[in-house]
C-alpha cells in the first residue's frame, strides 16, 4: 500500500490561514485593550509618585504646595531635590497615552509634560484673587479625596483659571486618554478616573471636584 504523503494541499493551507486570521481578529482587540489598561496604570502610578513628592515638599514648607508662577509647579520639585534630575524623574511627567506634540516645559532639562495643575489649588492670590487656596492644601473646602490637584492636560500650555466658569468648563482642558476616561490626582494623594460623558452631563462636577475654595452647594 502506498503511504500517504504529509504535504498540505492548497485547500488545507487556505483553511489554516483562515483560522489564523480569525484567531488574530479575536485576539487583537483584547491585546489592544490590555495595552490601554497598562498605559492607564502607568499614568496613575506617575501621578501617585508625583503626589508623594508634592506632599513631601508641602510637609517641609508649612503645608504649602510649590508656587506654579514663573517656571511652573514642577520646577521647585526638581530644584529642591524632591524629584531626581534623571530620565526616570523626567518620565514621571509623561503619560504614555499622550500623543499630543508638546513644547517642552520649563523644567531642568526642558522636557514635555503631560500633566497640569489645578489653578484653584496651586496659583498665588495675585493670580486667582479670592478664588483659590494659594497652595495651602489644608484650606481645601471639599473632601480632599475628591479635590483635583493634577490632571492630564489636553494641550501644551492649557490654562485652568481663565475664561467664564461653568459646571463643566474646567474639564474642557482635561485629556481623557484612557478609553474615554481621564486620570486625576486628588489633594488627598489618591488617583481616580472620571469619564468624559459623565462629566459633560453632570451639573455638579465643578463644585464636587474642582472648586476647592468653597463647600459643595455654597454659592
Amino acid at each position: 500500500m502506498e503511504k500517504r504523503k504529509n504535504n498540505f494541499t492548497l485547500i488545507e493551507l487556505l483553511v489554516v490561514i483562515a483560522i489564523i486570521a480569525i484567531l488574530a481578529a479575536m485576539l487583537l482587540p483584547a491585546l489592544s485593550n490590555a495595552r490601554n489598561v497598562a498605559r492607564s496604570v502607568t499614568c496613575k502610578n506617575n501621578l501617585k509618585q508625583i503626589g508623594t513628592y508634592v506632599q513631601m515638599y508641602a510637609d517641609d514648607n508649612k503645608e504649602t504646595y510649590p508656587d506654579r508662577a514663573g517656571w511652573g509647579w514642577d520646577r521647585p520639585l526638581f530644584m529642591n531635590g524632591y524629584i531626581p534630575k534623571t530620565p526616570a524623574g523626567y518620565n514621571l511627567f509623561h503619560c504614555t497615552s499622550d500623543v499630543v506634540k508638546r513644547t517642552p516645559s520649563s523644567g531642568i532639562p526642558f522636557y514635555p509634560r503631560s500633566y497640569l495643575s489645578n489653578g484653584y489649588v496651586w496659583e498665588s492670590k495675585a493670580v486667582v484673587g479670592a478664588t483659590g487656596i494659594y497652595g495651602k492644601y489644608m484650606n481645601c473646602k471639599i473632601p480632599m479625596s475628591d479635590a483635583i490637584s493634577l490632571l492630564e492636560q489636553w494641550y501644551s500650555g492649557a490654562l485652568v483659571t481663565s475664561g467664564t466658569l461653568t459646571s463643566t468648563y474646567s474639564f474642557s482642558i482635561a485629556k481623557f486618554n484612557h478609553q474615554g476616561n481621564g486620570n486625576f490626582l486628588a489633594i488627598g494623594g489618591n488617583v481616580f478616573q472620571l469619564r468624559w460623558n459623565n462629566i459633560m452631563t453632570a451639573n455638579s462636577t465643578w463644585q464636587q471636584y474642582w472648586r476647592v475654595y468653597k463647600r459643595i452647594g455654597e454659592p
